[in-house]
């Protein structure tokens, strides 16, 4: 089946039959969802959304934006900080599809970032303390506060490498399988993930709770803010875990010859 491009003046192969509109040739594919669609569908999505996209994704879109909620960490309205932190917090971990769902993909940046800083900090305190409790009892106070001195020199610059190149990762990933939202949104979402590193203050169990729950964060925020729908935030969720897992093997593959003791 064919269509006359009246733009182009060219004639294209078509999808198919628009399933909203039956008897009407289909000439696009929604790029969220997959259905086809013919020029009635594209021409309202186009309006609504700003994007060639099908009905039911645009109603589905139009319903989160009706949807966004403040952060209680950006708008305090009044609260302490130690409060609207905690509130953020617990709606982050918690509740995280309600939390990411009303999240403004192009909110500022800042604060989401402080709020990353300061659960990275938090975490940072049970790994500097389980470190230097280790290295204490098997080399003394000198060796204890040798890691320590490291750790303080070394892990804030890990930290900030290993968020910029999360952060990469998942917006590339994003795009790649159609996302909506911008290098802004992903920011964001990635920003408040890191309230996982919280858990990491109870070494060392602590620490392989946060690696789970933030690649669970990251499914669920990132999905999110760009707009997946159920199946595409799967095969996302599915290409971070898998991604994950390799990078745990090959750390412990070149690891290994470190760590005889442990191995």
């Amino acid at each position: 089946m064919i269509y006359f491009n009246a733009v182009g003046g060219a004639e294209r192969e078509a999808f198919g039959v628009c399933p909203e509109h039956d008897g009407r040739p289909a000439i696009a594919a929604c790029p969220r969802c997959g259905r086809y669609m013919c020029a009635l569908c594209v021409s309202r999505g186009a309006e609504v959304s700003g994007q060639v996209l099908c009905r039911r994704c645009v109603t589905t879109l139009a319903l989160r934006r009706s949807l966004r909620r403040d952060v209680p960490w950006e708008n305090r309205r009044g609260t302490s900080y130690l409060t609207a932190f905690f509130a953020t917090w617990r709606a982050v971990i918690f509740a995280p599809r309600a939390f990411f769902g009303g999240l403004e993909p192009g909110g500022a940046l800042i604060k989401p970032l402080v709020f990353a800083v300061v659960c990275l900090a938090i975490g940072f305190v049970g790994v500097l303390l389980w470190l230097g409790a280790t290295a204490f009892s098997t080399v003394g106070l000198s060796g204890a506060a040798l890691v320590a001195a490291m750790a303080f020199a070394a892990v804030p610059v890990a930290y900030v490498s290993a968020f910029a190149a999360t952060t990469a990762f998942l917006h590339v990933l994003a795009r790649g399988l159609g996302g909506s939202g911008d290098v802004r949104a992903t920011i964001r979402a990635t920003a408040y993930c890191q309230a996982a590193a919280v858990a990491e203050v109870i070494p060392p169990i602590g620490t392989i709770v946060a690696f789970v729950l933030r690649l669970s964060l990251y499914g669920w925020g990132v999905s999110a803010v760009h707009g997946f729908s159920l199946k595409k935030a799967i095969v996302f969720y599915v290409i971070i875990l898998v991604t994950a897992a390799g990078f745990v093997y090959f750390g412990v593959q070149l690891l290994t010859p470190f760590l005889p003791a442990v191995v």
